[in-house]
């Protein structure tokens, strides 16, 4: 029968995103896919999460598949990953100061407050004049989304079902 949710919208999707990862990471030996994958079944599979350890591997992994994608190893990490994540078509920015959720340097300014000063926030950003700062905790689960998504987009993996908007993610199926 049916067990989980997902077998409900697309009775074989489990197993063809299977098969689709399994093919990069054995027979295309993709080592920039597999660690993407490992990195974040890291989190997912820990018993004690802690976020600022999630974020971090989340965030590692996803640059380090954009930049060897990209061939691009300079230090602006939102430029990188905006080239890699645009060719996924993800509604997604270098920055956007209307969109918050779906500004590139936000994610990397998380990262930098929790990898150099062990913050949960970022340093004041200026969004329409305004010095802003953002919590770590307000975006951990967009991001967390978009990795699961660039996993799927990675393996060339798409059943017609799933909803690409990793901000309205509400209904995760259409």
């Amino acid at each position: 029968g049916i067990i989980i949710k997902e077998d409900y919208y697309s009775k074989n999707s489990r197993r063809y995103f299977i098969e689709a990862a399994l093919n990069k990471i054995i027979i295309e030996k993709d080592r920039h896919y597999s660690t993407l994958l490992h990195k974040n079944v890291q989190v997912f599979s820990t018993p004690q999460r802690y976020i600022d350890v999630s974020y971090y591997l989340l965030f590692s992994g996803l640059e380090s598949i954009a930049r060897q994608r990209e061939n691009d190893l300079s230090n602006n990490a939102p430029s990188v990953l905006y080239k890699y994540l645009s060719k996924f078509k993800f509604d997604i920015k270098q920055q956007d100061n209307k969109r918050p959720p779906r500004s590139l340097d936000i994610y990397s300014g998380l990262r930098n407050a929790l990898f150099h000063n062990g913050e949960y926030q970022t340093a004041p950003m200026k969004r329409n004049g305004t010095e802003c700062t953002f919590l770590l905790k307000d975006y951990y689960s967009y991001f967390r989304r978009l990795n699961s998504l660039v996993i799927l987009k990675e393996a060339n993996f798409e059943d017609g079902k799933i909803n690409w908007d990793f901000v309205n993610y509400r209904h995760y199926f259409k």
